[in-house]
């Protein structure tokens, strides 16, 4: 959570430095962008036994390298929480700078193939096992310097969470995030200018529906490809209009997942209280107002054609049916 000072954190970090067997528990939210992941993965970062950071994949590019904004206010290098968690995690490993970490996470990175999975890379040569120690590396001291047990990556890249999967290091937990494809479209025809210290990087521009609607339909069949090669106890679905329409059910199901009482986090929602957003880099824009609130967003379902909503169905309605 944002308000982390060089004293809590350096006395967090010793309290944590004891010995522990224990693997760090990193919890993944996968799924389709403009799918609830930034306030799900801000939602659970208000326990205090968990961190969320946002898109951590993009944490040494756009944060280390490009310097931009934590959801703290301030860049990623002037971050206090970043910082600390950048050079304790480069005297861990063997890198030297977070560039050699993008190169890396970017060779691994290639093994790619389209519907419905990966190509498995060969977790014994010695660049996945390096990738898989600093990814490991990474986890862990952002435990150690936020004190918490269970770090939220709200990634939602599939062919990131398959490669989480393959390190032993990590106690990993799924959580598929899935928004109605009519909800997702209507969502991404929205355009916006760049404004980084609003949280957009760049202009964005409104997305076609058909390219959508195939977008939609590979990355959750590919988040299914994931999930099916995880022990079931691993991974969960989780729609995200039943998240907004019953929180205390579908937070009950999650912490079922990952180990963790959420009651107060469900009390928060259904008393409308703000939640407090933490140090996250990359993300939906609504990081960026230093709180957020759990509300459904069903704009489309009156705002958007009939013959809109039509083409969708025909193209996505029996995976939309189907993803659980």
């Amino acid at each position: 959570m944002a308000g982390f000072n060089a004293v809590t954190i350096e006395t967090q970090v010793a309290e944590a430095a004891a010995p522990s067997t224990r693997r760090l528990q990193v919890v993944y939210i996968l799924g389709n962008s403009r799918s609830g992941s930034t306030i799900l993965d801000t939602l659970l970062g208000n326990h205090p036994a968990i961190e969320s950071v946002g898109e951590l994949v993009n944490l040494p590019e756009l944060g280390w390298l490009a310097n931009q904004y934590c959801a703290c206010g301030s860049r990623a290098r002037e971050c206090v929480f970043w910082e600390q968690v950048r050079k304790r995690w480069l005297e861990s490993t063997s890198l030297s700078c977070p560039a050699e970490y993008v190169r890396l996470q970017n060779h691994v990175g290639r093994y790619r193939r389209l519907l419905p999975g990966f190509h498995r890379p060969d977790t014994a040569s010695a660049e996945f096992l390096r990738y898989a120690d600093c990814t490991a590396a990474l986890f862990e001291t952002i435990g150690e310097v936020s004190g918490k047990s269970i770090v939220v990556d709200s990634s939602k890249i599939p062919l990131r969470a398959f490669l989480l999967s393959l390190i032993p290091q990590l106690d990993l937990k799924i959580i598929h995030l899935v928004r109605d494809a009519r909800g997702v479209a209507w969502s991404l025809r929205k355009s916006f200018k760049a404004d980084a210290l609003a949280g957009v990087q760049r202009d964005i521009r409104p997305q076609p529906i058909a390219q959508t609607v195939i977008e939609w339909m590979r990355i959750n069949a590919q988040s299914n490809w994931v999930r099916g090669k995880l022990d079931a106890r691993r991974s969960m679905g989780v729609r995200y209009e039943e998240l907004t329409a019953d929180p205390r059910r579908t937070l009950g199901r999650i912490g079922d997942l990952i180990g963790c009482e959420l009651r107060e986090l469900a009390d928060k929602v259904e008393q409308d209280q703000a939640l407090s957003v933490g140090h996250t880099i990359a993300g939906n824009r609504m990081r960026m107002a230093g709180q957020a609130r759990l509300r459904p967003d069903e704009e489309w379902r009156y705002k958007m054609g009939a013959m809109d909503k039509w083409l969708i169905g025909s193209l996505a309605g029996w995976q939309m049916r189907r993803l659980r």
